[in-house]
């Protein structure tokens, strides 16, 4: 680098020599520093672009999941079958609400809308 044998010198070398060495070595290191910037803004923009796609996966993965479950509680609808939120027979633990399976197949079916449209804001 050129700024790197300016600190060597002694004081009796012309000060317009200095000068414009001096000037050099800043040109130089303002290069090397606008160099350094685009490349930390490239790397950033990559980054938020991996982000992006990686949350749009999430996203989706959960509506995946959503919907297999609703496909699972749909099943249980056409068996007749009567579940409460833990999945326990409501009368061990004294609760008089049973939920169907097509209350949980619909609200399943909410939640996976509701997962793709989070999706949609990533994409």
């Amino acid at each position: 680098m050129k700024c790197d044998h300016l600190i060597g010198r002694t004081f009796n070398v012309e000060v317009y020599v200095l000068a414009s060495e001096a000037m050099e070595a800043i040109a130089e290191l303002k290069q090397k520093l606008e160099d350094a910037k685009a490349t930390h803004y490239a790397a950033s923009v990559d980054a938020g672009m991996e982000n992006h796609k990686l949350k749009r996966a999430l996203w989706l993965t959960r509506a995946e999941r959503a919907n297999d479950k609703a496909r699972i509680f749909y099943f249980a609808e056409t068996c007749g079958v009567k579940l409460n939120i833990d999945g326990y027979s409501n009368k061990e633990k004294g609760h008089s609400r049973m939920c169907t399976a097509r209350w949980w197949r619909l609200t399943w079916l909410k939640v996976e809308r509701k997962c793709r449209a989070k999706a949609e804001e990533y994409k």
